[in-house]
């Protein structure tokens, strides 16, 4: 599932015949264009779309358009003799973009680095480079019912702010109002699926609430929620030669995340590293898509490039399948890990074994072998990553009773104790059966069990991994209602693509691909900011801090089962020595010198007063829209709230709430904020003792 960004409203196109409120004007309906090219054109197999639908429409293009051009060859380009009384903003005009803008100026220095038009000394006859590109001009709407207060807000503030869009508005029922306006799109026409590949990863991050980003795929796909991803078309397109299966983007494809934070996240900043995440599990296998990633292996690559096959994968392969979804490499085989750029340990753990009442067993002297890595590795500054996938052995039987695990015995073995003195990251698989129970310290199950441990993720899977109506799988194991043991969900819960063996690509699901790519994702906000997490409770802190909250009220009773919510990627990886704010517009850091009182005061949808203390705060995130008295879901860091090391680590969720009392942040240059304007707070992941303004 590709990225989306949220939206208040749904917006579709006019057919030709649909009712248009705006007066008479020279901008024809969809179907109804100026141009000659013929509709049909605009659905090519193979074509990108880019839509640009409210807004400040003309910056937008001239944004994706200089995005474009800076990757020479990405899109086709002509010339444009100059002619009399032609200077470069006449030019633009004259190929139909909607304003002259400094990013369309840039453009064209990009494309014409001896003439530079944008200083504007064209002579009649001069050559010029523009991109030869299709921009449709259409007009687009959305519908409002009269009789809720948000959805009239957010209709006023379309008819107030987007008036050079030539808005209209009419009542179309008894209920409902239709406001209509005029929209873009740039299609862009790639010749084989790897342009169209490289087209989409080129303006993934450019996408915002306005800017959406569509491919029309080479071959039919089903109409399924996770369109091409389907594994039945997937695998019927593996077989398909010489058409091979558009790349998988696991980051990208899998989860709602935030769109807008894309661009900030797109590259890695200096000074970042190559993160080790050890797979506890079964041998890796070597496959094409992890060359280089894995120590110890050397994989050469066949040659002629990669020729997709299916397999149907077994226990065997379990753990080359979870190291593809943490660090395949952008290689062209297919797959592109969530990490890319992580080194992948292998520890080999479990074997097939008949002997078992399960078929597996943990090889002899493993735990300990484990317990011993543990303690070598992380006496070192820089954290490795540890995924658990599986289960260390049963607790003997004197220390269980009635199906609970003796409290004061729980790190009495070496594998538990070493955990909880060496302190390594470990992410860890919530597990899952046809009967899931709740997990607590108490269970006799490690380490699905050490979930209140600061450097211990516990992770399960969702099956539908949105913000508007998320879903957790509900064959996963989930959190006890006494504690956060479970900590957040990532995709798992339907069956996710990938290479299995050195024979092909299958799919697996289950809470052990969701824990691999929380891995991957806690891997790349360790190496590219590699200071900030040398210790391993502020990436535990963290990942649950820029999760989308799973809450009471957005669609689901699953709230109940997870400390936080749904991993998004990429406010993960936003730089964690700032604060972030979003504005209805877009993400901006700021050093926070603190907020206007020392206490937040909240009130539950109950009505009771919930006020909360600056210190302990983590996050604030706005789930309703504009106009209406805006609601807030919170995330409480535990340990800055009562200051018990016990709780390092630990986040609580608190929402729906409302503002009691005004509040605003107040930033070191000077700058205030006031909170019921913004969008996002997520507050700097720093120690409380370092001062906030230097």
């Amino acid at each position: 599932m590709r990225a989306r960004p949220f939206l208040f409203a749904t917006a579709v196109f006019l057919c030709s015949q649909a009712i248009d409120a705006q007066p008479a004007s020279t901008v024809p309906p969809l179907g109804q264009e100026p141009t000659e090219r013929p509709l049909s054109d605009r659905n090519t197999p193979g074509n990108v779309i880019v839509s640009f639908e409210g807004g400040d429409v003309a910056t937008d293009i001239g944004k994706v358009v200089l995005g474009l051009v800076e990757d020479a060859g990405v899109i086709p380009t002509t010339r444009h003799v100059v002619a009399e009384k032609e200077d470069p903003c006449r030019i633009v005009l004259k190929l139909g973009y909607p304003a002259c803008t400094s990013e369309l100026m840039k453009a064209l220095d990009v494309l014409n680095p001896k003439l530079l038009p944008s200083r504007g000394h064209l002579s009649i006859g001069d050559t010029m480079v523009v991109p030869d590109v299709w921009l449709r001009k259409y007009r687009t709407f959305q519908k409002f019912a009269r009789s809720v207060a948000a959805e009239q807000a957010r209709s006023a503030t379309i008819k107030k702010g987007w008036t050079s869009l030539k808005i209209g508005s009419a009542e179309v029922g008894p209920n409902t109002e239709l406001v209509s306006y005029d929209a873009y799109e740039l299609v862009l026409f790639a010749g084989n699926p790897d342009i169209q590949a490289r087209l989409e990863k080129r303006l993934y991050p450019l996408k915002t609430l306005n800017v959406r980003v569509n491919s029309i795929p080479f071959e039919a796909s089903p109409a399924t929620a996770f369109s091409y991803r389907d594994p039945l078309q997937y695998q019927t397109e593996c077989g398909t030669q010489p058409q091979r299966p558009t790349a998988v983007n696991y980051r990208l494809d899998y989860l709602d995340s935030d769109a807008d934070a894309a661009a900030l996240v797109a590259q890695r900043p200096p000074g970042s590293k190559a993160t080790r995440v050890y797979v506890i599990d079964f041998a890796i296998d070597p496959t094409p898509n992890l060359a280089g990633a894995v120590e110890g292996q050397a994989v050469p690559l066949p040659p002629g490039g990669w020729r997709c096959r299916w397999v149907n994968p077994t226990e065997r392969d379990h753990a080359t399948h979870l190291a593809s979804i943490i660090a395949s490499r952008d290689n062209g085989y297919g797959f592109v890990g969530v990490s890319p750029t992580s080194t992948i340990k292998p520890f080999e753990f479990v074997r097939v074994n008949s002997n078992t009442t399960t078929g597996l067993g943990i090889i002899p002297g493993k735990e300990a072998d484990l317990a011993y890595q543990m303690v070598a590795d992380n006496a070192y500054s820089t954290p490795h990553v540890y995924l658990v996938a599986t289960r260390f052995s049963d607790f003997p039987p004197s220390m269980v009773s009635e199906g609970q695990l003796d409290l004061s015995r729980r790190f009495e073995r070496d594998l538990e104790h070493r955990i909880s003195q060496a302190q390594p990251m470990l992410v860890v698989s919530a597990g899952q059966s046809e009967a899931p129970i709740p997990l607590s310290p108490g269970v006799p199950m490690s380490p699905q069990n050490l979930g209140d441990q600061r450097n211990v993720l516990v992770v399960t899977a969702c099956e539908k991994c949105s913000r508007s109506s998320p879903r957790l799988w509900s064959k996963a194991n989930y959190s006890a209602p006494d504690g956060h043991y479970v900590h957040v969900a990532a995709p798992g819960g339907v069956p996710m693509l990938g290479w299995v063996s050195a024979q092909g690509v299958g799919a697996f699901n289950g809470t052990s691909q969701a824990a691999a790519f929380a891995a991957g994702v806690v891997a790349e906000m360790m190496g590219r900011w590699p200071d900030s997490y040398g210790s391993v409770e502020y990436a535990k802190k963290r990942i649950q801090t820029t999760s989308w909250p799973i809450y009471q009220g957005n669609g689901t009773s699953d709230y109940k089962r997870v400390a936080t919510g749904i991993i998004d990627p990429n406010l993960a990886l936003l730089d964690p020595s700032k604060t972030w704010i979003k504005t209805p517009t877009e993400w901006k850091p700021i050093v926070l010198r603190a907020f206007s009182s020392d206490v937040v005061r909240f009130r539950r949808s109950s009505g009771a007063a919930l006020p909360i203390s600056t210190e302990s705060v983590a996050r604030i995130v706005r789930i309703t829209g504009d106009g209406v008295p805006p609601q807030f879901v919170l995330y409480k860091d535990m340990y800055a709230d009562d200051h018990d090391p016990d709780r390092l680590g630990e986040i609580s969720r608190e929402g729906p709430l409302t503002l009691a009392q005004p509040i605003s942040l107040q930033a070191c240059d000077g700058q205030s904020f006031v909170l019921s304007d913004l969008v996002d707070v997520i507050i700097a992941n720093l120690p409380a003792a370092d001062p906030p303004c230097g």
